[in-house]
């Protein structure tokens, strides 16, 4: 075979093998990548998971702050009105021993 034609083949095979290797190595960063993507995805939809969680616990935890105040203020009025009632049995009572 002729010597510059060897030369040249050689230097072919040598680029070819380099090329090959680059290849290999950059489909393993890609492989690499992929899955450090998916990873990041996953964490992202876990984390919008959580975040809707509290927003609805911060919903129902709303209601329930409201729903207690109604109920305090619920309290107080039937206080008020159980001593209304007490103070006119205690006139009731004390009329009747009179």
């Amino acid at each position: 075979m002729n010597p510059i034609l060897q030369s040249y083949l050689r230097q072919i095979d040598a680029v070819v093998e380099d090329l090959s290797e680059t290849l290999s190595k950059q489909a393993r960063e890609v492989k690499k990548q992929r899955k450090a993507r998916e990873k990041l995805l996953k964490e992202y939809w876990s984390q919008e998971r959580r975040i809707t969680n509290f927003k609805e616990e911060r919903a129902r935890f709303d209601q329930l702050v409201a729903d207690n105040e109604r109920l305090r203020e619920r309290e107080a009025m039937l206080r008020e009105k159980l001593r209304t009632v007490l103070k006119k049995a205690k006139g009731l009572a004390e009329g009747m021993r009179s």
